[in-house]
């Protein structure tokens, strides 16, 4: 990313910062924080030279604010990298991290905080990596059991396994806790983690979806304690995966009322574009199962924009172009559908991204199902077959995929097929900010 170099008052008063006091650098880095956390990237976009000259400063003198508000810096500007474009040099950031880390170990003060954010830093970089795996285990480690701090990096750890498809090890971590936190305060507030996060496992999986809906359905009653952002986002989870789960039952107006209500809880929240680009193709996903396509185009075209605005390393990129993919397929351009995915397939396979790879080659089976194409379907076989050896399904198991297929298959078919709408069928509509009137199915607006 590149991104305009500070003016030169701009640079006079950082520079003036750099033999300032322990308040003054207190002042300014907690006014960004709270920059960070009530802007939207378009509006901070400007400022984020003023972030990376600050990681520099935090990086040669980490002890010049707390280990509190280090960790709370961090962590912001972990976010911001991944909605804005990590700097260039982003081992300087994780390199900084370790010195702040060492700082405030000799200083005996907690850095569990550290440990985190040195994580969301590296995911901004790559969503799978032994060095983002060992920070949040440290961090577990090192937190008093059954505090706060430990049940934030116990809920972090929940959600990298969540992102690298370890399922069966999600649903028994988030038990941790149940069985490390106090009880009253689980009940308060952990519980919903909990629910939420075996929800998203047991769907993502395919294992119980039953199960999935109705620990998700569980997790809703927290609504009232959404004031923390922190139950907020986890609400908002709840409904953006209930969704999915309306749309395997073909309740396709439903979904989209709850990716919408899902989304009014995100929005409460720090940006994170990653996280709408996703919302945006989720809620085009029922509208092309239902017939209407140009309020689905309208979806991923917003997506895209985002995915493209957040610059980061994640599957959204990748999920936008299947998602694109399958409107092609829905609108009868099944070769140049084929032809999105096997880009979006060389893309999985140059970045290691395994599970994107399993991914498109589903997405490659069911367009040669739809093609009526036998050697296409067993191509993509046996291709998928070769992931039991060399990526995704060493983790789950070819024969837990083979039990999911009679879900996941009908599914991606019904997506990928014309359907237009029937007589007295119900209309699906859309009354989201991109379109000022609802639309109707079969791909008009009314």
């Amino acid at each position: 990313m590149t991104t305009r170099p500070l003016d030169a008052e701009a640079w006079q008063g950082r520079l003036g910062g750099l033999t300032g006091s322990r308040d003054w650098w207190t002042n300014d880095v907690k006014g960004l924080i709270e920059a960070a956390r009530t802007k939207k990237a378009a509006e901070i976009r400007e400022e984020f030279p003023t972030y990376v000259f600050t990681v520099d400063e935090m990086a040669q003198r980490p002890g010049v604010v707390d280990a509190d508000m280090l960790a709370a810096f961090f962590t912001e500007f972990g976010r911001l990298a991944a909605n804005l474009g990590e700097p260039a040099n982003d081992r300087q950031v994780a390199e900084g991290l370790e010195r702040a880390i060492e700082v405030q170990r000799a200083n005996h003060a907690d850095i569990t905080g550290l440990w985190l954010a040195k994580a969301a830093y590296l995911g901004s970089v790559e969503i799978e990596s032994d060095e983002r795996l060992d920070a949040i285990r440290t961090a577990v480690e090192g937190a008093p059991p059954g505090s706060e701090e430990w049940a934030t990096a116990i809920v972090t750890l929940a959600g990298y396994q969540l992102e690298v498809s370890r399922y069966d090890d999600v649903i028994a971590t988030v038990d941790r806790l149940r069985t490390g936190m106090p009880p009253e305060r689980y009940r308060q507030k952990y519980r919903c983690a909990s629910l939420v996060y075996q929800g998203m496992a047991l769907f993502t999986s395919f294992q119980d979806v039953d199960r999935a809906r109705a620990v998700l359905l569980e997790a809703r009653e927290y609504e009232a304690s959404a004031d923390d952002l922190v139950i907020a986002r986890w609400i908002a989870t709840a409904y953006h995966f209930l969704a999915r789960i309306a749309e395997v039952d073909r309740q396709f107006q439903t979904a989209v009322d709850l990716y919408l209500a899902g989304q009014a809880f995100q929005d409460r929240c720090p940006e994170e574009v990653g996280s709408n680009a996703f919302i945006h193709l989720r809620i085009a996903e029922p509208l092309i199962a239902a017939g209407a396509l140009d309020p689905a185009a309208h979806h991923i075209a917003e997506a895209q924009r985002l995915v493209k605005a957040g610059s980061n390393i994640s599957s959204a990129w990748l999920q936008v172009k299947l998602t694109e993919a399958t409107l092609k397929a829905a609108e009868g351009d099944l070769r140049q559908a084929e032809g999105i995915a096997s880009g979006a397939l060389d893309a999985a396979r140059r970045t290691a991204f395994w599970r994107g790879e399993l991914l498109c080659l589903g997405y490659l089976l069911v367009l040669g199902v739809r093609r009526r194409r036998p050697d296409k379907i067993l191509v993509a076989v046996l291709r998928i077959a070769r992931t039991a050896v060399f990526g995704e399904l060493r983790r789950n198991g070819l024969l837990k995929l083979l039990t999911r297929v009679p879900v996941i298959v009908p599914i991606a078919v019904r997506r990928m097929s014309r359907r237009p709408r029937g007589a007295g069928e119900a209309a699906t509509r859309c009354p989201c900010a991109l379109h000022d009137r609802p639309v109707i199915a079969a791909g008009g607006s009314t």
